[in-house]
């Protein structure tokens, strides 16, 4: 069997899937795999490159280029 058709032999079951311990596991595990391809794209910087971003960002603070979190949420309830 394929990873299509497994997809979808495992849809198939999880549509008619009615064991709620069941289901919250294999949400479990759907979390746990999201983490996981997150925490992998992350990509450390160097302690010169994190003093560079801050500067950065106190520099917009200070000419204006910032949002306040009203604004921020305000903008977020148009989503």
């Amino acid at each position: 069997m394929n990873a299509q058709a497994l997809k979808l032999t495992l849809i198939d079951w999880l549509i008619h899937l009615n064991d709620e311990k069941l289901i919250a596991e294999v949400q479990s595990i759907r979390k746990k795999d999201f983490v996981k391809s997150y925490e992998a794209s992350l990509k450390p910087m160097t302690e010169a490159e994190l003093l560079q971003r801050i500067e950065r960002s106190e520099d917009d603070f200070k000419n204006g280029r910032a949002t306040s979190l009203e604004n921020f949420i305000k903008e977020a309830d148009k989503w």
